[in-house]
Order: C-alpha cells, then sequence, then structure tokens
C-alpha cells in the first residue's frame, strides 16, 4: 500500500483557477509527480477530489479577482543583497584590520540593510497574508482529524520570468511550511504557459522536498546533489523515470508533516 503526500490545493482568484484548468497545468504537474513518488512508496492524496464545482469554487479559490499578489521578484533580490552585503562585510573587517575603515562602506552596508528589510518584510506580508487567506477559507486539517495537509496554492506573479518557478515559505509566523507556484495573469497567459510548462512538470514534485525541509545549498540548486536528483536544478527536461529521490530526502518525506 502506498504511502500518502496529503496536500490541499488553493487558486488565489477566480482568474488564476480559470488559467491552471484550462491549461492542465495542475493535472500534468500531479500527474508527473504521481509517476516519480510512486517509486519510493507515495502518491499524491490532494484534497478535494474528486472536484466538486459548487464548494470547489466557493472554497478553494480565495478571491473573485485580483487575488494577492506574491514578490517573486523580490526573492532574487534578496539573494542578491545578501551576497552584497556579506561581500561588504568582509570588506569592513578587512578596511578595519588595516586601520584604513572609512564611512563609506559602512553607508553602503547600510543602505543594502536596508533595502534587504524592505524586501524580506513586503515578500513576508503578503505570503502571510495569502495563507491567512486559505484559513479563513478552509482548515487543511478539517474534515478529517489527521495530520495537516501541505497548502500549495497557485498565486499571481507579477512578472512572466517566475511564472511556474516555484517557492516554499518556512518561517512565516506559527505557520507550517506551505507552496506557492505563481501564475502570470494577462492576455498572454497561454503562450507563456505553453512556453514554460514542458520544463516545469516537476515543480510540485520539487517544492514537496523543500516543504519537508531541504535546503538548497549555498551555491544554488544547480549544485544541489546529482544532476538528475530531484532538487537540482538540471533535471528539468528529464522524464520522471530518469530522475531521483536522494536518500537524505526520502528519510525527511518520511518524517514530515503531511506525509502518512
Amino acid at each position: 500500500m502506498l504511502k500518502k503526500i496529503r496536500l490541499t490545493i488553493f487558486y488565489a482568484d477566480e482568474e488564476i483557477y480559470n488559467i491552471v484548468k484550462n491549461s492542465g497545468l495542475n493535472t500534468k504537474m500531479v500527474s508527473w509527480a504521481n509517476e516519480f513518488y510512486k517509486r519510493y512508496n507515495y502518491e499524491l492524496d490532494i484534497f478535494p477530489l474528486p472536484y466538486s464545482k459548487n464548494l470547489y469554487e466557493e472554497t478553494f479559490i480565495l478571491k473573485e479577482k485580483d487575488g494577492t499578489m506574491i514578490p517573486f521578484h523580490f526573492l532574487e533580490g534578496i539573494d542578491t543583497l545578501e551576497a552584497k552585503s556579506e561581500e561588504l562585510s568582509k570588506e569592513i573587517l578587512r578596511l578595519r584590520r588595516q586601520g584604513r575603515i572609512t564611512d563609506v562602506p559602512a553607508t553602503r552596508q547600510m543602505n543594502i540593510e536596508r533595502l534587504l528589510n524592505e524586501h524580506r518584510n513586503l515578500f513576508s506580508e503578503s505570503c502571510v497574508k495569502l495563507r491567512v487567506e486559505c484559513h479563513n477559507k478552509f482548515r487543511d486539517d478539517y474534515p478529517e482529524k489527521k495530520p495537516a495537509r501541505l497548502v500549495v496554492i497557485y498565486c499571481r506573479s507579477e512578472n512572466p520570468q517566475y511564472t511556474l518557478s516555484g517557492g516554499t515559505v518556512r518561517n512565516m509566523g506559527n505557520w507550517l511550511p506551505f507552496i506557492l507556484i505563481p501564475v502570470v495573469a494577462g492576455k498572454d497567459d497561454f503562450t507563456i504557459l505553453q512556453i514554460l510548462l514542458n520544463k516545469s512538470y516537476n515543480t510540485l514534485a520539487h517544492e514537496i522536498i523543500h516543504a519537508t525541509g531541504h535546503l538548497h545549498p549555498k551555491r544554488g540548486g544547480y549544485y544541489d546533489g546529482p544532476d538528475n536528483s530531484i532538487m537540482n536544478y538540471n533535471n528539468k527536461d528529464l522524464l520522471p523515470n530518469k530522475v531521483i529521490l536522494e536518500r537524505k530526502d526520502l528519510a525527511l518525506l518520511d518524517t514530515a508533516y503531511f506525509t502518512t
């Protein structure tokens, strides 16, 4: 008997829901993940299934229109700023040791730290707001009194560059980790999705492992395990049977809050 990866899927608004539904995006990601995880004795247990149109639209679509937009570009900005901040810290320490410290590097670092905090705060506020909307709509541990499900939210993206890129949010108040999959909304929705979809089937399977606690190394996802690991960015064009789940990640999955 296969073990369960328990998910509840939400949509930021009706437009995002229609884009995902009409493109078959969620169905394809779920199929890819199921084929992949079956080799490790797991399958996805998604709620609600089977879908009831009235219940589904009332409960799992968070807003009629203009759902909360997550500023995904801030994630990239945070990484860049953190790298600059670390670089400047080393520069300041070096100058201090040499007795040549000036106000210029210190001022530059203060500006970067200020921007870093602004980015973090805005991103955190948006994520928490979206997660609260999910909780208010539908408790992820209802109706079964079992461990909480992993929440997956298709949300609005402000930039095609980040569409389907996925992200796992941790350390947001008292919320357990949850997954965001950004979808751009606009006249070119389906063109963008068709371009990106063939390289994004594994997004859901990848983010599930992040939700177990897996973090990429500092050098990034391209250096995360062997090239055919589900956590390595180089596997994007591979089929599920060509991708592996490393032993340490399987151990994380076995003890995750959303698996039974």
